[in-house]
């Protein structure tokens, strides 16, 4: 379970950020031990599956993260 963040709206929305910083981390650390291809757009198809691969994965976190945390709502993210 998500924990609550504090009373800032903007809490929630950091953590939607940090999904994508980690997503950019883990893609360039798994791009960089994927090893050698004969052709390059062999090497960039591979590349480009393995992002689509972790950005997919972090759709669904984000997904799960939105409804444990009632999109914002149990992180005082109410912006009205």
């Amino acid at each position: 379970m998500v924990r609550p963040c504090g009373p800032s709206p903007y809490c929630h929305e950091n953590r939607h950020a940090a999904f994508g910083v980690e997503a950019a981390q883990e893609i360039e650390d798994r791009v960089a031990t994927m090893g050698r291809r004969p052709f390059c757009k062999r090497l960039n198809a591979d590349a480009n599956a393995l992002a689509r691969e972790i950005i997919d994965a972090v759709k669904q976190s984000e997904i799960q993260f939105d409804r444990q945390s009632g999109h914002g709502a149990l992180d005082s993210a109410d912006f009205q």
